[in-house]
C-alpha cells in the first residue's frame, strides 16, 4: 500500500500587474481547491508508489473569472495523466477574481509521496 502523499503548494506568480489580480487572493482559492488538485495524483500514487513531480500550470483568467488557454508549462511526471487531470480540474474552476482583461497565471504544484 504506497504511503499517504504530501502536496506542497508554492507560492504563485503572476506575469502581469499585480493590481488587477490579487496574488493572495488567488492563492486563497487554489488552496481552497487543493483537494481536488491532490486527487489527481492520489488516483495515480496508488499504481505507482513513488511517483514524484511538478507541475507548472499556465492559463489566463478571463473578466467572467474563468480560466482560458491552459497549458501545462512544465511536467516532471513521468506519466501524462496527473498532468491531464489537473488541467481538467483547473478548467472546471470559476475564480473569485474578475479582472478587467485577461491576466495570465503560471501555477506551480509540487506532488511526493510523504515520509
Amino acid at each position: 500500500m504506497p504511503t499517504p502523499e504530501r502536496y506542497t503548494q508554492p507560492s504563485s506568480r503572476l506575469s502581469e500587474d499585480p493590481e488587477e489580480l490579487e496574488r493572495a487572493a488567488l492563492a486563497d482559492f487554489v488552496r481552497g481547491q487543493k483537494g481536488s488538485i491532490k486527487d489527481c495524483y492520489t488516483r495515480e500514487l496508488k499504481q505507482q508508489p513513488s511517483l514524484r513531480g511538478r507541475l507548472t500550470v499556465r492559463f489566463s483568467i478571463t473578466p467572467s473569472g474563468f480560466a482560458a488557454d491552459l497549458r501545462l508549462e512544465e511536467d516532471t511526471f513521468s506519466t501524462p495523466v496527473v498532468g491531464a487531470c489537473v488541467l481538467r480540474v483547473v478548467g472546471a474552476w470559476e475564480f473569485p477574481l474578475r479582472p478587467l482583461k485577461e491576466v495570465p497565471v503560471a501555477y506551480p504544484f509540487i506532488f511526493e509521496p510523504a515520509g
